[in-house]
């Protein structure tokens, strides 16, 4: 959906006395429509907290549901951590998207350190790129600028089918939702593309067997982890339609979403 607004740039009024006096009104003769789009909702993209998870998931959407989030400018609402400054911004900045006296969940790396002294207790506007969510499911933000916050603010609901990058966002809120994907049971289904086998230096551990799946074309691989090597050896190339069942971490493993205690549905 659109929002027009009409913007009239005349108007003119044309005032005759002809005859019985009559009266000619013109309004709007060089009038422009402007539109201003709405964030598009997308609703292949799923929401952890809210949406149904119990069906099968296409590697590709659920990669590029995993994946929406980082590269995305946004705008957050941050309260700065005394415990890890002094009274100036500092080039990694470690704040709460609740309170100063929260835990610290976001990181924040300056492009320029704001020459400002920091006020306690008091919220402050961050515009930067999401990179990444740590272990810790701490939400990094790069390529940060401190903005003047409006005296008028508003925080809006944070929805990863329609991130937009002039809402103001809580930051909690963001992390939350990227973190909501963690121990989530997961089927996806998609087309063999590979498998990894790693071992300890002496060959007596097994420290990951791997098979990652995608959708058609090599889209959207996903990587899957089971417990012993035979099962990532049952698989073979040219398997196509792999439906696979795992715990999901909120952590991408090389960018890509990740499944460990995983078995093969069909």
């Amino acid at each position: 959906m659109k929002k027009i607004i009409y913007v009239f740039s005349a108007l003119t009024l044309g005032l005759a006395s002809c005859g019985g006096g009559s009266t000619e009104e013109t309004i709007g003769t060089d009038s422009t429509v402007v539109e201003t789009p709405e964030t598009p909702i997308d609703n292949s993209i799923i929401d952890p907290r809210v949406d149904d998870l119990n069906g099968v998931i296409a590697a590709a959407d659920l990669e590029n549901s995993m994946t929406v989030y980082f590269g995305k400018e946004i705008h957050i609402l941050v309260y700065p951590q005394p415990m890890y400054m002094g009274t100036k911004f500092e080039q990694d900045l470690h704040a709460s998207g609740t309170s100063t006296t929260g835990s610290s969940n976001v990181t924040i790396n300056f492009k320029t350190i704001p020459e400002k002294d920091v006020v306690k207790d008091q919220p402050y506007l961050i515009k930067g790129i999401i990179e990444d969510i740590g272990f810790s499911n701490e939400l990094r933000i790069k390529e940060a600028e401190l903005i003047d916050l409006p005296a008028d603010y508003k925080v809006e609901k944070f929805n990863p089918k329609a991130i937009s990058n002039t809402a103001f966002y809580s930051a909690t809120e963001i992390a939350e939702c990227i973190a909501a994907w963690d121990k989530k049971i997961i089927t996806v289904n998609g087309d063999y593309n590979g498998s990894t086998v790693s071992k300890s230096y002496d060959q007596k551990e097994l420290l990951e067997a791997r098979v990652d799946i995608s959708s058609p074309n090599a889209q959207g691989k996903v990587g899957c982890a089971f417990a012993t090597e035979a099962e990532v050896l049952a698989f073979a190339s040219g398997m196509g339609a792999v439906t696979i069942k795992g715990e999901c971490s909120a952590t991408l493993h090389y960018g890509n979403p990740y499944l460990s205690n995983c078995v093969l549905v069909k």
